[in-house]
């Protein structure tokens, strides 16, 4: 979403190396998160194994989605240390 976007443009501004968990909304958005520097990881907060899957390797988690997945990125980023 809007904020999301804004989040990871000002986190790749700040040299981060940032991946972007998305369902693959919209294309131009995403595109241009791509060319920003942004790594596109595919998959679903419906489907937990898919974010488990996208945040392996990450320092830090920023969640932009609703509250209610708050759970499920809290347990990623215990899986992942």
């Amino acid at each position: 979403g809007h904020t999301g976007e804004r989040v990871v443009r000002r986190m790749i501004r700040l040299g981060h190396e940032v991946r972007v968990f998305t369902r693959g909304g919209k294309a131009r958005v995403l595109s241009g998160l791509k060319d920003a520097g942004a790594v596109l990881a595919n998959g679903d907060l419906m489907q937990p194994w898919t974010l488990l899957d996208a945040a392996a390797g990450c320092n830090a988690i920023i969640g932009c989605s609703h509250v209610r997945h708050a759970p499920l990125l809290i347990a990623a980023a215990h899986h992942n240390g």
